[in-house]
Formats: structure tokens, sequence, C-alpha cells
């Protein structure tokens, strides 16, 4: 069974366990960065205004496709100039307010607690393969920082320094995994145990030890194009799966990978392993933080 199945057969019952509690005294751990994100992005609306060769203004389409569908019948000489429409502050705190409320309301919680990535990351001094998050665009949504002093004044929100948010959940989910629910859209916070929660698929999951360990030795092996980590070229999530299998001994599944890592990177193997082990591995011991 995939770890994906062993999820979705859970989710019932995980559901039904949570919704049976009525103290409602479960801590929600919101990962901030997105909804910083997610809520700034959708407060920005493209349009897109189309002129034919002539000058002749054609109309405005909210979606690009849409556009380029219509141009198909016209001739060539065609331009269009892109706007950006940037809905209100006020608005755009209210949906970061709904989206917390609804998370909290979800996950049965009486206590949510928010975080943020600050600055410096560790990881950046660790990956001389590639650049960390080398990739990522650096675009902001025009609320940004907005949205980061709404989630601290409103809810406290707690900002990583040196480590990432994910790093500070996952240290804290540690300490309670029964009462403690993880709220993210990252895959990555998968590697650690407990309860969570994807309020897009509005999925609510546990995560065993095993399978957690699993998830971690199979991002080895994959790697995450998201934050420009090289895995093994050509091997993905199927092959990850195949070599893993149903492997419950952590210490077999780490020779398995490092079988892997020697096979694809011969006398550079044990640096490549090393590296990727600490790009990879959310930390879930405040013990683990490294000096800055």
């Amino acid at each position: 069974m995939s770890n994906k199945q062993r999820s979705t057969t859970l989710k019932d019952e995980v559901n039904k366990y949570l919704f049976k509690r009525k103290h409602f005294d479960n801590t929600v751990l919101i990962d901030g960065d997105i909804i910083v994100y997610r809520c700034g992005f959708a407060a920005e609306k493209a349009q897109y205004h189309l002129w034919d060769k002539n000058g002749v203004f054609l109309g405005t389409f909210q979606y690009k496709r849409e556009m380029n569908e219509f141009v198909k019948s016209l001739e060539e000489g065609w331009t269009f100039e892109k706007e950006i429409k940037v809905d209100n502050l006020a608005n755009t705190l209210h949906s970061v307010k709904i989206t917390v409320a609804s998370i909290v309301e979800r996950c049965q919680a009486g206590y949510v607690r928010v975080f943020l990535t600050g600055s410096g990351n560790f990881r950046e001094k660790v990956a001389t393969t590639q650049t960390y998050k080398g990739t990522r665009p650096d675009a902001k949504p025009k609320w940004y920082y907005e949205i980061k002093r709404y989630l601290r004044s409103g809810y406290g929100a707690v900002t990583a320094e040196g480590i990432e948010a994910d790093d500070l959940m996952g240290i804290e989910a540690r300490k309670n995994t029964e009462k403690n629910v993880i709220a993210s859209l990252d895959k990555d916070l998968d590697v650690v145990p407990g309860w969570h929660y994807n309020w897009v698929k509005d999925e609510l999951y546990w995560v065993d030890e095993i399978s957690a360990l699993r998830n971690f030795w199979s991002q080895m092996i994959t790697g995450d194009t998201i934050d420009n980590i090289a895995g093994i070229k050509g091997k993905g999530e199927k092959y990850a799966e195949k070599l893993l299998g149903e492997v419950d001994d952590p210490e077999k599944m780490k020779q398995l990978v490092y079988q892997e890592y020697q096979k694809a990177f011969g006398d550079n193997a044990d640096y490549r392993f090393e590296e990727n082990k600490q790009l990879l591995w959310i930390l879930q011991d405040e013990q683990d933080i490294p000096e800055t």
C-alpha cells in the first residue's frame, strides 16, 4: 500500500475521531508563509486589454487563455496590455481572517499558532551542489508586509530566524503529536509524524512514525524541484515507492537509499547524501537547531 493510499484509508477514521472530540483543545500550527502568498496574490487580478493592428480597442479579457483563443481569428499585428488590479488591504486582510478561522474550525482547535519564515537559513550554506531555492521567483504580493504584520498582531505569529517556519512547526508538532495539527499545503511536512491538514483539499490525515520516515527517504530519492534540491536523476516518486515498498525498518530504508546514491554519484556519494539529508530534513527537536 502506498503512502497516499494509507492517508486516504485513514481519512474517514481520522475525521470521525476528531469530530467526536468536544473539548476543542487541539492546537493548530499554521504555515503562515503560504497564507501570505495565497491571500496576497489572490488579491491581485490580471486584466488583458486588446487592440487590433489598426489600434482599435477590441475588449478586456480576465484570462490570458481566453484572449489567446480570441486572437486566433485576427490578422497579425494585434497588441495587448496587461494590467494588475489589486484589491484593497481591508478586503485582503479579511480573506486572511476567514482562511485562518476556517482552518481553526476544521481542525477542532481551541488554540492557534502561526509561523512565518524570517531572515537567514542554515540550508543556504549547506547547499553547494545547487543554490537552495535558487529557482524560486522573487515576486511578492503587494500586501506582503501588511499581511505579515496582521498575522503577528492578530495571531501572535512567530518568525523563524536562521531556520524555516517548517522547522518551527516540526519542532512544535513533536511536543504533542496527539493534540497538535500541522496545517499546510506543503507535502515536505509529511516527514513529521502526527496530524496534518490541507485546507485547500480539505484533507485531514495522520502520518505515523514509519510513514514519516518513508516520506523523508522518498524525498532523498526524488529531491525537491521547488526548493532546487537535486535528487537522483531519472528516479521519481514511483521508483522511490517501489524501492521502499513496505519496508518498515528505518535502518533498512537508509541503506537502500544510500546504495542508490552510490550507484548514481560514485566517489561523491557520501557528500551528496549528507548534503541532501540536511537540506530535506525538517527539524523536529530544538536541540537540532544549528548554531549561528
